[in-house]
């Protein structure tokens, strides 16, 4: 911590003596504002460029320097206009630009657009130029666009940290829900894609300390702009038939850890790694939902992007395990949540390939409407139903304070049915000195789950419900005064109520009934100055929140005796007041946030013979945080940040009455009112060269947590669990260390990166009563690489290798794997057909008997005219019937083996329609 703050310091004092702001405005005869314009720095000895600026779309621009330079000179170009000079001071002023006209005759050139270019926090990348003939939507571009990556969930990332807002045209109408925009909206439509740097949404705080963290803009081409598209996909196809066989009746071998080991197996199972055979408590066929055999996949989009509204319906079905995240939100959601304090212990998904059987329905419609230039309306609803069927088998080994190994095996299937339904409605004012945003959410979700388990010797049924309805309401105002002055106050508003229930039957008799009511409150206000034009600034701040949490429950079981009636009443209450300085002097910014935190909680439980369940507590906290944001250079950024604090235990871990989580588990706390304290530290060096496309960083973290309260569990010889909390003073430490490197080169489209990454932890756990130390350190490399083979054919290549130890007094564990992947795209007849075909290779050296998994899936799609493509898929060529993972987590080994998909084929056909 002392050599962050050093670092920080240090930082400071350097910028404080060397910047240089050079600003203005470009615009042409008439006095008409020029966009695109290229502003350079250069030293007049050897014209080396020391810094640029774009002009945006008022013809602005700004150079910030590092350095102090006696002479600058400055050159202005850009399209159709002469390039000019002027030899200046170096020196912070304001420098605007007369353009002259000029035109450029070209005989016999060939003339390349730039792929990529921009300003200081503007990054352009030139659609045309990263697509390939076979890219359908414009998520397939982004997927390829140096120094940004999507993960599995569709989740965009620039420089390895989340966007906070996705536009099209400058307008967000997904509000988080962008996965929509990226499978939907067309690459061939959109001709430039936009990264906005450290980007705020609210116009009247853009003279704030900026965030860390991006936007994406999507320009759209001319004939798709105010222009209805829709297109409809229906695909059909089925799956190959799975093989029966009896089962075995083998019992298994232990897995894992050293020393004796209490075998908790269930007898009949199949060896592990061997061909899976479940022994389900219902058929498949005949339940799931999903036609047997048969597989489908049909959805329909209807879009318009316009300037004064934009609007996106879709409507998706399918059985094929696909899209269950597609209208997944990423950022700004604020509607109310199933909270699961009991349910079904069921089967897990696989990492790889597809285990699940679903029958998804999808329905969602996004609208935005401008009433002016300001204000804008938006207006949205969804709707999802996904029932979705799972089989799993785990082995899961836990090392006792003995060094002994408990084992326990569990063969499950399961299946879930969701549904879930929002209706939103907001307002918002975004002007350049007043924001003003009013978002009203109603939110209902039904879920309803069944699972089957085979244990030591029974066969356990569950049957689970749990049901959500809440409203919420959120508030955001800033005003802002003619010299800068002003507030910034939002608050939130949360009402909800969640019944749900757990019924255990077959092997073992038990039920579980609660209710939860939820009401929260939160508002925040702080004051304003114009960093601008004072590079110290001290502002107040102050919050104000209240959280009630009402719970009734009932329970049944044969190992509790008392304390079936669980009701309880929370309610926590917190003011904050404190203050909030800032430095800002060029492309230095500094803030250190120092509130006074004065809580209140009230817990009240259901009495418990011999105990007190009852608890008070007023306490006053402080808890400071620092954040640093350096652009020491067009392509050096600097962020960092430190924070303490101390956070009350959660209401979930103060009920005292028995909580049935799962048929295995039973939780149950004290009364206690503590606080867990943590120290948390981070330094993140980016580094970007647009003409180069060389995108890099390195991230250090740093972290320590204590607390006078652990958790626990006590196992018995079935493998049940009792969660509970022991007064136990203890302490866990954190360090991770990565790196990313991303390189695009012309020639045959070569693109390279790498990541590295490095992170150690110590900590304990807390078993049977007994407080163990262990550590953990895991190293990990990917590198990916792409390339064009020749015109028309693209590989890509990643792999990934990682490495995990865990060592601690009584036992080490180790898992070594490495994953590769590989694509293949191919055009077959120019612009008409397309062939792609990807692969992957697994491998476990620390699995027992098979190590090594693969996969295969292929794609055909062809264009018969410019509205009509068919497309033929085949998932799992190679015909892979089982995957198994080994994880480890708190020295606890965890094997689970799933039952995967066998082969599907697919056709389908997508109609391209367009309305003017």
């Amino acid at each position: 911590m002392k050599r962050i703050l050093f670092f920080i310091l240090t930082a400071f004092s350097v910028a404080a003596t060397a910047q240089t702001t050079i600003s203005g405005r470009v615009t042409d005869s008439q006095d008409e504002a020029l966009e695109g314009c290229i502003v350079a720095a250069l030293t007049p000895a050897d014209s080396s460029i020391v810094g640029y600026s774009m002009t945006d779309s008022v013809g602005r621009y700004r150079i910030s320097l590092e350095h102090v330079y006696p002479r600058l000179l400055l050159r202005l170009t850009g399209f159709n206009i002469k390039r000019a000079y002027r030899n200046i001071e170096g020196r912070t002023q304001r420098i605007d630009w007369k353009a002259e006209e000029e035109n450029m005759v070209l005989r016999e050139v060939q003339v390349k657009a730039q792929k990529l270019w921009g300003s200081r926090d503007t990054l352009n990348y030139l659609v045309s130029a990263y697509m390939k003939d076979y890219d359908r939507t414009i998520g397939d571009v982004l997927k390829e666009l140096p120094g940004i990556s999507i993960e599995e969930n569709g989740t965009i990332k620039y420089q390895g940290v989340a966007i906070n807002h996705f536009y099209i045209e400058g307008m967000d109408v997904l509000q988080g829900r962008y996965n929509l925009a990226t499978s939907g909206i067309k690459a061939e439509d959109v001709a430039t894609v936009q990264v906005l740097e450290h980007h705020e949404h609210v116009r009247a705080l853009q003279d704030q300390i900026p965030p860390e963290s991006a936007a994406i803009n999507l320009k759209l081409k001319k004939k798709v702009k105010g222009v209805w598209t829709h297109s409809i996909h229906l695909g059909g196809g089925i799956q190959t038939p799975q093989s029966q066989t009896s089962q075995t009746q083998t019992p298994q071998p232990p897995l894992g850890g050293a020393g004796n080991v209490q075998d908790v197996e269930t007898s009949g199972l199949n060896q592990l790694a061997s061909p899976f055979q479940l022994p389900l408590a219902f058929d498949l066929s005949q339940n799931a939902g999903d036609g047997g055999s048969a597989l489908w996949d049909c959805d329909a989009y209807s879009m318009n992007f316009g300037t004064r509204g934009q609007h996106v319906i879709f409507y998706g079905n399918g059985n094929t395990g696909n899209g269950s995240t597609l209208g997944e939100r990423h950022y700004g959601g604020i509607g109310a949540s199933a909270y699961t304090l009991t349910g079904v212990l069921g089967a897990s998904r696989s990492p790889i390939g597809s285990n699940l059987r679903d029958n998804l329905h999808n329905l969602y419609t996004q609208n935005l409407r401008k009433l002016n230039e300001t204000t804008q309306l938006h207006y949205n609803a969804s709707y999802k139903y996904d029932l979705q069927r799972l089989e799993s088998y785990a082995r899961t080994s836990y090392t006792m304070p003995d060094g002994t190994q408990l084992l326990m095996t569990e063969d499950a299937s399961s299946r879930q049915r969701q549904h879930h339904s929002e209706v939103e409605l907001q307002y918002e004012l975004n002007a350049d000195k007043r924001y003003l945003s009013n978002t009203l959410n109603w939110t209902g979700e039904w879920n309803d789950g069944w699972g089957t388990t085979l244990t030591t010797s029974d066969r356990i049924r569950q049957d689970a419900r749990n049901r959500v309805m809440g409203l919420s309401d959120r508030l955001h105002w800033v005003h802002r005064t003619a010299s800068g002055g002003g507030f910034d106050m939002s608050s939130t508003a949360s009402f909800s109520r969640n019944p749900q229930s757990l019924a255990v039957t077959d092997g073992m008799t038990a039920m579980q009934d609660a209710t939860l009511t939820s009401a929260r409150f939160s508002t925040h206000f702080s004051t304003l100055k114009n960093l601008t034009q004072h590079r110290w600034s001290i502002t107040p701040t102050a919050s104000l929140s209240t959280q009630y949490m009402g719970i009734e429950s009932e329970l049944l079981h044969p190992e509790v005796s008392q304390g079936l009636l669980g009701d309880m009443h929370y309610t926590h209450s917190a003011l904050s007041a404190g203050a909030t300085a800032r430095y800002v002097k060029g492309g230095l910014s500094l803030s250190f946030d120092l509130p006074l935190v004065l809580g209140y909680t009230t817990l009240n439980n259901v009495p418990y013979p011999g105990e007190d369940t009852d608890a008070r507590r007023l306490q006053l906290q402080v808890a400071p945080e620092a954040a640093l944001l350096w652009r020491m250079h067009d392509n050096w950024t600097l962020h960092g940040d430190a924070s303490y604090g101390a956070s009350e235990n959660g209401w979930s871990q103060m009920l005292t009455s028995y909580i049935m989580s799962n048929y295995r588990s039973l939780n149950r706390y004290k009364a206690h009112i503590y606080d867990s304290h943590s120290l948390d530290g981070r330094l993140k060096l980016d580094f970007k060269e647009i003409f180069a496309e060389v995108f890099a960083y390195l991230e250090a973290r740093a972290g320590r947590n204590w607390s006078d309260v652990m958790y626990g569990s006590t196992l018995d010889a079935q493998g049940h669990s009792v969660m509970q909390a022991e007064l136990v003073p203890h302490h866990s430490t954190s360090y991770t260390l990565n790196a990313n490197l991303r390189k695009d080169i012309n020639w045959q489209t070569l693109s390279l990166e790498v990541n590295g990454g490095y992170a150690r932890s110590n900590s304990q756990y807390l078993r049977q009563g007994i407080v163990t130390q262990y550590q953990g350190d895991t190293y990990s490399v990917t590198a990916k690489a792409g390339i064009d083979l020749w015109k028309g054919a693209h590989l890509a290549y990643d792999i990934n290798w990682s490495n995990t130890l865990q060592h601690s007094s009584v036992a080490d564990s180790r898992i070594s794997s490495y994953r590769q992947h590989a694509s293949l795209d191919v055009t077959l007849l120019t612009n008409r057909i397309f062939l792609h075909v990807n692969g992957s290779h697994i491998h476990n050296a620390q699995l027992p008997g098979r190590s090594d998994y693969g996969m295969m899936d292929a794609k055909l799609r062809l264009k018969l005219w410019k509205p009509v493509e068919i497309e033929f898929t085949a998932s799992n060529l190679l015909g892979t019937r089982t995957f198994v993972t080994h994880q480890t987590t708190d020295m606890v080994e965890h094997y689970a083996e799933y039952h995967l998909r066998p082969r599907s084929f697919l056709a389908s056909v997508r109609f391209n329609l367009g309305k003017k």
